[in-house]
């Protein structure tokens, strides 16, 4: 079963850093269609079972701290 992950499928090269220069991503980023958050695209691979809650609040952390409806639903696998 091939489920749907709502992510924009558009990809950007981006390299993070800290301020000493020291690369913490480089790679594609997706952007979340919810809550605009780029995020590292090799998340976005496979989705977390519906009842992994330490997956899905790891996911949740990387979205927008105002809430991401994308995360709260679980990809719209459950209801709010």
């Amino acid at each position: 079963m091939t489920t749907e992950t709502n992510m924009t499928t558009e990809t950007k090269d981006i390299v993070t850093t800290t301020v000493d220069g020291e690369v913490l991503y480089a790679g594609d980023t997706v952007e979340c269609a919810y809550c605009n958050a780029e995020l590292p695209a090799e998340q976005y691979d496979a989705l977390p079972d519906v009842d992994d809650d330490a997956a899905w609040a790891e996911l949740s952390a990387a979205h927008s701290s105002n809430g991401c409806e994308w995360c709260e639903t679980r990809a719209h696998r459950v209801g709010v």
